[in-house]
């Protein structure tokens, strides 16, 4: 895995005024690096993470800090495999007093929910990466896998554009930064699940 410090000097060097705003400006710049390491998360769903909970009396369970989004067909109350629902409809469902069959859930205000549903829930998910700071500049390192690093610095250069008033360029960066990393899922998708998942555009 390559540092903040690496792929920072990697997109700086050669140039004199990208090592200007290195050595000056390291907030705005790991601040870049933290909104490509999430987008790229939730476009390829490469960073994964799995947790159970058990349902309380209101039928919810807490969803964890790392929770980006939850994975296509992989939320399971025991062998059932859950759809996935409208929390409003549902919950106007329950409040009216109607008997749920427990093959839905919803996601709503950092809880999940399956109402009319018992015991443990199996959630699998995609991971949010951990906000990158100055503090993390010297030695941290990155969480999306090294051999898509390079498509972290595309992202540096359309925000990079953007800085500079160039919006033209910094939207077909943008649109090519997206393309790889749906690349990238489908890539993933097929090497951990055997077949690649579609989300809107997105993989799971």
């Amino acid at each position: 895995m390559a540092s903040v410090q690496d792929i920072l000097s990697d997109w700086a060097s050669g140039s004199k005024d990208r090592e200007a705003l290195l050595g000056s400006s390291k907030p705005m710049l790991t601040r870049w690096l933290s909104q490509a390491q999430l987008r790229y998360a939730d476009k390829s769903g490469v960073l994964r993470g799995t947790f159970t909970g058990t349902l309380d009396s209101d039928y919810k369970i807490a969803l964890p800090d790392t929770f980006l989004r939850e994975l296509p067909n992989r939320v399971t109350l025991g062998e059932l495999v859950l759809s996935k629902g409208d929390y409003a409809t549902l919950n106007s469902i329950n409040e009216i007093g109607n008997n749920l069959s427990a093959t839905c859930y919803a996601i709503h205000d950092g809880f999940l929910y399956v109402f009319g549903g018992d015991g443990e829930v199996l959630v699998h998910y995609v991971k949010k990466p951990y906000d990158i700071t100055k503090s993390d500049f010297s030695g941290s390192d990155l969480e999306i896998p090294t051999e898509w690093h390079s498509d972290l610095l595309l992202y540096l250069e359309a925000a990079w554009a953007r800085q500079s008033g160039n919006v033209a360029l910094w939207m077909q960066l943008m649109d090519e930064f997206d393309k790889k990393a749906n690349a990238a899922g489908v890539k993933f998708a097929y090497r951990v699940d055997g077949l690649p998942v579609t989300r809107g555009g997105a993989l799971g």
